[in-house]
């Protein structure tokens, strides 16, 4: 499979030393006994901010400032990744990276959350260094952001097609399969039920949703198939 994206200057740079770096940061910043101690000690409803020193990760990538970590500790043994590419369209160079985590408050003593954490930080990173490595035009287009994207079965159409998000997620999903040795297609279909759920939970119903995850699945099968 293949991670390499093109820049805004056009040239190519490998996205996986990216990713790896990344991962391993994250990871040792979670689990080193000190966070381990403050973020059991939270309550349940209170956000920890942090930027991590990446400054090494980003020297020779112009489009990634800082990396900020917004963490939350739960008591529902539940665990979830958001990230996103905060894109500064004046000053590429001030663009960062944000990344939301919420895990168990014993998550330091769960075993198996050490691979997960692995297969949704590679997913998850891989989708928004993609972004980084995006033309502006292309970041700055015509795609429905946050909960505008669920208003109409058109516009979730217009959302998981337009280019920039079907590059970020085939790029999540080439994270993913190389964190876990999953196949890439079944994760494609993954995806596209996770869309679906996500759809139905807002009201619309499979049949509505199939024409406009066939839109969907093209369109990231396409991209998939470019870089494997």
């Amino acid at each position: 499979m293949n991670l390499l994206v093109e820049q805004t200057d056009g040239l190519d740079i490998d996205m996986m030393p990216y990713v790896d770096e990344l991962e391993n940061l994250i990871h040792d910043f979670l689990f080193a006994p000190n966070s381990i101690k403050y973020l059991q000690s939270v309550s349940a409803d209170e956000e920890v901010s942090a930027v991590l020193d990446a400054g090494h990760i980003f020297s020779d990538h112009p489009n990634v400032n800082e990396l900020h970590l917004t963490l939350m500790i739960n008591d529902d043994s539940a665990a979830s990744i958001d990230a996103m590419y905060a894109c500064d369209v004046e000053d590429r160079s001030q663009s960062n990276l944000l990344l939301m985590v919420d895990l168990p408050r014993e998550y330091s003593e769960i075993p198996e959350l050490h691979g997960w954490l692995s297969a949704e930080l590679g997913d998850a990173l891989s989708h928004e260094l993609q972004h980084s490595c995006d033309a502006t035009e292309m970041l700055a287009g015509d795609c429905p952001e946050g909960a505008e994207k669920w208003q109409s079965t058109e516009l979730i159409g217009k959302y998981y097609g337009c280019e920039a998000e079907v590059r970020g997620h085939v790029a999540g999903i080439l994270g993913r399969a190389r964190r876990t040795g999953q196949n890439p297609y079944g994760l494609l279909d993954d995806d596209m039920g996770t869309i679906l759920a996500k759809a139905v939970d807002r009201g619309y119903t499979e049949k509505e949703m199939r024409p406009v995850l066939q839109q969907i699945y093209g369109k990231w099968l396409a991209r998939l198939e470019v870089l494997l």
